[in-house]
């Protein structure tokens, strides 16, 4: 169905953030957590920002600045004036730190009234997770008899003078969890009681958090069934999202027909990482479901689920960028054919680049004409890279990507030293590869001599 369009208005003052550019994000759905970018606020020297967007429905967004990930639900026709925090810029430590996770803060807003959503949301999950804490190993202990069910009426009670939807099936699912935790153990049971009567809510994050818990590995947990072995026939040879269906409609509690489809999809995403159901036939069946599926959040769901399943992998061309040379020259990874590239993903500063990079040089003049080695360089001082390997005989190119951090996301680049081997037509043979100090060269040589 159509939905029209509403303009929503973020406005503001903000002096920290003089001369920014925040990019506000969307997640194109909540199964892969892709996102797409919403809008790009601008701050001006003042530090005000006022920008209107345009909405269908109520969704999360966010922003990724300094330390923070800032976010709010972002309602068709709404007008929010922000309050940001001040600016706290990542340390080197973070920035080069591939397991550091922004810190995730809700964005004030100014005037909001006890019926406006972010309000609602915001002062509910303070008091759920403060509960949540103070009381887990009560609920994990005793059960029905833990009093969770005094604390849901008391909730209740406490929001019972608003009547919106987005936040009715927040405070549902949210109740859900906390019932699952201290005694709805079964799975089947919590699905029939919340999930089967009621909508996917796609862009709800408190619903998408149960239904991941829920259907967590479900195809290879579904295979322990006495018709399991119906669903693998289902997958691996009939790769038919119908056949899939078929069978997963005998459960009660996925008669609703949304459901069950999210539900395959979530299954088929899972069930590529494992060893029951072959890959192949799981790529065609989520094809299928991308391109005739009757609910369009399943077609953007299955589609990002493809993307993310091939993404680097083997035999896939990889992600183009554009470089210019320490000499000035542009260039594109894509023009680089004809011959076996290693792709080297550097940040000279970093003490674990300066350790393999002797290592990398050796190898490259070794095997000169064998392969080259494309090195890409994230330092932001570039003049100050140069000089540092300036004293190494370098036999191969060093580049520096024009859009460094589109790449790192491109590339899933977590860490440095990061490596890539690219066969002669430009595609992926190993995705990463070994480092020079893993024995790279003993890898290459093993796979061009099969």
């Amino acid at each position: 169905m159509f939905q029209s369009l509403h303009a929503t208005r973020i406005h503001g003052i903000a002096d920290d953030y003089a001369n920014f550019e925040l990019i506000f994000y969307r997640y194109s759905d909540l199964i892969t957590e892709k996102t797409d970018t919403l809008f790009t606020l601008r701050v001006d020297s003042d530090g005000k920002f006022d920008k209107t967007f345009e909405l269908s429905d109520t969704i999360p967004v966010f922003t990724l600045v300094g330390i923070y990930k800032i976010w709010f639900v972002a309602e068709p026709n709404g007008d929010y004036e922000m309050v940001f925090p001040d600016y706290l810029e990542k340390t080197n430590a973070e920035i080069y730190n591939p397991f550091f996770n922004p810190i995730l803060l809700m964005a004030g807003i100014k005037g909001q009234k006890k019926t406006d959503l972010n309000y609602l949301i915001n002062r509910f999950d303070r008091s759920y997770n403060e509960y949540l804490d103070a009381h887990l190993l009560d609920f994990l202990a005793g059960g029905r008899d833990s009093a969770v069910e005094l604390y849901i009426d008391s909730l209740k009670q406490d929001y019972s003078y608003h009547n919106n939807a987005y936040f009715n099936a927040w405070k549902k699912y949210r109740f859900a969890n906390v019932r699952r935790i201290a005694y709805e153990r079964n799975h089947r049971f919590t699905i029939n009681q919340y999930f089967r009567p009621d909508e996917v809510h796609y862009q709800n994050p408190a619903y998408m958090f149960l239904f991941k818990e829920l259907f967590d590995n479900y195809f290879d947990r579904f295979l322990l069934r006495p018709d399991g072995k119906e669903l693998l026939k289902a997958v691996n040879l009939a790769k038919s999202p119908h056949a899939i269906s078929k069978i997963l409609s005998r459960m009660f509690e996925l008669d609703n027909q949304a459901l069950r489809e999210y539900v395959i999809i979530k299954g088929l995403r899972d069930a590529y990482f494992g060893d029951n159901f072959r890959k192949q036939p799981i790529l065609i069946t989520l094809d299928s479901i991308a391109d005739f599926s009757k609910y369009p959040e399943h077609r953007i769901a299955a589609k990002n689920v493809i993307e993310s399943l091939t993404h680097l992998a083997k035999g896939t061309y990889p992600p183009d960028f554009s470089f210019s040379t320490i000499d000035g020259k542009q260039g594109k990874l894509s023009e680089l054919k004809n011959r076996y590239l290693y792709v080297a993903f550097y940040q000279t500063e970093l003490t674990t680049c300066q350790q393999e990079i002797g290592p990398l040089v050796e190898q490259a003049a070794k095997h000169d004409g064998e392969f080259e080695v494309l090195m890409v360089l994230f330092d932001e001082d570039k003049h100050k890279a140069i000089s540092q390997l300036r004293y190494l005989d370098i036999p191969f190119e060093l580049v520096f990507p024009d859009n460094p951090e589109q790449v790192k996301k491109q590339w899933n680049l977590k860490t440095f030293p990061t490596y890539y081997l690219l066969d002669t037509q430009g595609k992926l043979i190993f995705s990463p590869a070994p480092s020079p100090i893993e024995q790279f060269e003993n890898y290459f040589f093993r796979y061009i001599s099969d």
